[in-house]
């Protein structure tokens, strides 16, 4: 290895002699649950609203959930717009995300459109982001915390997708 640096430092070009990254390898849970393959079943948005119970004169209902928007995976945030429709920060990938796939954690915007009650229409206000821990409405767009960067996202066309993307701090620590 000393003879690698010293060359380098030479500014000797060294070519890369790593050895192949060999296949994952599977890695079982140490805590499986009762359902398939040791996986956890959930219990649904109307199966969990049936069994709750409400002071009188209250009422609940799902107004959107995985199964009828399966990109509302892992929601870490939510806010209502001015408009009323709930914006959501969804980690898709978390906590499997796998080194060399693209992130798939979004900025979602959910709106009920035929005053149902329920959301029917889901929108991907921004992609390709990485674990967005919150987001806050500013200047006609979206401040959001993407470590280790906080970004500004707008959408200026009315498309409700973000057009423009800058970062106004970087260096945010993302470690535990």
């Amino acid at each position: 290895m000393d003879r690698v640096i010293h060359a380098i430092a030479r500014g000797e070009e060294i070519p890369a002699d790593l050895p192949p990254i060999p296949d994952q390898i599977p890695v079982p849970t140490n805590r499986p649950g009762p359902g398939p393959d040791g996986a956890y079943e959930f219990e649904s948005g109307e199966g969990a609203i049936a069994s709750m119970t409400l002071p009188e004169g209250m009422a609940v209902n799902l107004f959107a959930d995985e199964q009828q928007f399966p990109e509302l995976a892992n929601p870490v945030q939510m806010a209502w717009d001015t408009r009323g429709r709930l914006w959501v920060a969804a980690w898709r990938t978390y906590p499997h995300w796998k080194p060399g796939e693209p992130m798939d954690d979004k900025l979602l915007i959910l709106e009920d459109t035929d005053g149902d009650g329920r959301a029917d229409v889901c929108k991907t206000f921004a992609g390709d982001l990485h674990n967005p821990t919150g987001f806050e409405f500013w200047n006609g767009g979206v401040i959001v915390a993407n470590a280790p960067d906080l970004l500004f996202l707008k959408d200026t066309d009315g498309d409700d997708v973000a057009d423009t993307r800058e970062r106004i701090l970087h260096g945010l620590s993302s470690a535990d």
